[in-house]
């Protein structure tokens, strides 16, 4: 038997929409990855009820969300951006899971950040594009941008142990909503079309995420770096990429970016620390950083390994029966809250 789980959304922002990992492979036909915005606090998200990986999440970003339950019962986890949730009036905190069921009502809240995920455990029922529920906002094709009056389906959901409402903190990579200060890059691949000087104030001065940003991009508040040419065909855009107009302003491109694009772009942002910027409050300054390439691959790839420690642990199910069911009680207990070895990247915390 099919167990669903259905949600009337009572109020979300204005950027609601259902992501999953997105879209890979397509660049070259003009489609871009999409998937979250911040894919640390999205993997968190889905990862975090143990396999299998629930397929996808709802992304949120100002004005939060409004859910009330109207059939079945689902578990649920939020992660990202320090958003707030609230079960029935109760006050939960954030990087939470707990399960609601019909009749209750889920709030989840703004915080310091801009995005947040809402997963559950089962699946998102959604249009697919792709083989992707990912919504491309700009081309309004695959999964759902949610609305006032829409309702959200999950199938083939999966309890979490203890009772409706029960509340469990998710283990969090230790400094995940602490802003960035200072975001690595390495410059080009458009950097002849810059002189010395804006080159120069691109790495000695700070720049401030401005109210202007979607899933497309964020235009950064700073100085100007003009280019000292913009005649270049359209060359291929990649995410992370910082993309300077003739006037001087820079944009970071994220999840929906274009595919190509004839302004310069004078260097390219770290992964890991383009999400964080684009989680960065309005107006909060950040320094960038130039890495030479071989640095900038050590970077990457420290990082990458931090991240799949991390994302074992998620895997291991949030319920003490599944937990036990998946220990070594012969040779020794296994258990899914041990501390990671000195030295790791990201330190988990509950």
């Amino acid at each position: 038997m099919t167990r669903l789980a259905t949600f009337v959304v009572e109020q979300a922002g204005p950027l609601t929409t259902t992501q999953d990992s997105g879209r890979p492979g397509l660049l070259r036909f003009g489609i871009p990855r999409s998937g979250p915005v911040d894919r640390l606090s999205y993997e968190a998200a889905v990862h975090c009820f143990g396999a299998p990986v629930v397929n996808g999440a709802v992304e949120l970003s100002f004005g939060g969300i409004m859910l009330r339950c109207t059939q079945g019962e689902a578990s649920f986890a939020v992660c990202g951006g320090g958003f707030t949730v609230e079960l029935d009036g109760v006050q939960l905190g954030s990087w939470v899971a707990a399960r609601i069921c019909a009749g209750m009502t889920l709030r989840v809240r703004p915080g310091a950040g801009n995005w947040s995920y809402l997963s559950f455990a089962g699946s998102i029922v959604a249009p697919e594009w792709l083989g992707s529920i990912s919504r491309h906002a700009q081309a309004e094709l695959g999964g759902q941008r949610l609305a006032a009056g829409d309702v959200l389906t999950i199938a083939s959901c999966r309890q979490l142990e203890g009772s409706v409402g029960d509340a469990r903190a998710v283990p969090r990579p230790a400094g995940v909503d602490d802003p960035i200060s200072r975001a690595r890059v390495v410059l080009g691949p458009q950097q002849r079309f810059f002189d010395s000087a804006a080159v120069e104030t691109l790495l000695s001065t700070s720049f401030r995420p401005s109210a202007s940003f979607d899933r497309m991009g964020l235009v950064l508040d700073g100085p100007a770096i003009p280019p000292i040419a913009t005649d270049m065909p359209s060359e291929p855009l990649l995410r992370g990429a910082l993309q300077v107009n003739g006037e001087g302003r820079t944009t970071l491109l994220q999840a929906d970016h274009q595919t190509a694009g004839g302004y310069p772009k004078i260097a390219m942002m770290l992964g890991a620390d383009a999400d964080r910027v684009a989680q960065l409050p309005i107006g909060r300054a950040f320094q960038i950083v130039a890495l030479d390439v071989v640095a900038a691959r050590h970077a990457y790839l420290a990082e990458r390994r931090a991240r799949e420690q991390y994302y074992g642990l998620l895997l291991q199910p949030l319920d003490l029966s599944a937990r036990l069911a998946n220990a070594n009680l012969i040779d020794g207990a296994v258990s899914a809250l041990d501390t990671p070895g000195e030295g790791d990247a990201l330190i988990c915390r509950s």
